[in-house]
């Protein structure tokens, strides 16, 4: 229910799971009441960048894991935010 959005507290943050579309519904409701909000498009990307690290031991340098959010958020959308 939109409505429940707006009686969020003012510092709420609305995670959608879903990364596609990079903006969801619930993003977009979130965002007209008020409330940040964030599709999982991040949660993705940081899950495999732990999971890289675990199984190799290697840490993910920072241009790289940008470098694979620009590409995944180009084959997703066809362009980069």
């Amino acid at each position: 229910d939109p409505d429940m959005l707006f009686s969020l507290p003012p510092d709420a943050f609305v995670s959608d799971l879903v990364y596609r579309p990079l903006q969801t519904r619930l993003v977009a409701e979130s965002h007209a009441a008020g409330v940040q909000a964030e599709g999982g498009l991040g949660m993705l990307l940081h899950q495999g960048v732990q999971a890289f690290t675990l199984w190799t031991g290697i840490n993910v340098p920072q241009p790289v894991v940008e470098s694979v959010r620009k590409q995944l958020t180009l084959e997703l959308t066809g362009t980069v935010n």
